[in-house]
């Protein structure tokens, strides 16, 4: 169910009952969701294990702002009215799954900086994950060539 109000809707956040609530100020809507259940597992494990490993390749400020920078021009495609990303890391962790899907030679619960240089993995730059395909194109692309 999608909320939308017109006159703005900015105080309002918080959880009520089974129900978590909060205004996205990007996209311009109130998002009412229920409360999520933790319940761990092998897959959450196996998601944790990841995402700890990907903190460790601890990318450089201006690579992150390459994603940053990219965000804004990603969010006013067409294609993508609806599905905004948030945060530069929603970006970049969608290019890193991304990639260990098209590569199946990359496992991301090993990838290492050492490892990216050496295979010359297009993760590399956000340059080069565009130009391969991993994330959309969009103008004034190339000028995102700042290593991880």
């Amino acid at each position: 169910m999608k909320v939308y109000f017109k006159d703005g809707f900015k105080g309002m956040s918080g959880k009520n009952d089974d129900s978590i609530f909060y205004y996205h100020s990007k996209c311009g809507v109130c998002i009412v969701r229920s409360k999520p259940e933790f319940k761990p597992n092998a897959t959450t494990n196996k998601m944790k294990q990841i995402m700890a490993n990907l903190k460790l390749l601890n990318p450089s400020q201006s690579y992150k702002q390459n994603f940053a920078d990219y965000l804004d021009d990603y969010n006013a495609l067409k294609e993508m009215r609806g599905n905004q990303l948030v945060s530069w890391s929603n970006v970049y962790l969608k290019m890193l799954f991304k990639m260990a899907k098209v590569n199946s030679e990359v496992n991301l619960l090993t990838l290492t900086r050492e490892q990216i240089f050496a295979d010359n993995l297009p993760c590399k730059s956000l340059k080069a994950a565009i130009a391969a395909g991993l994330l959309p194109i969009v103008d004034g692309y190339e000028r995102f060539d700042d290593e991880i």
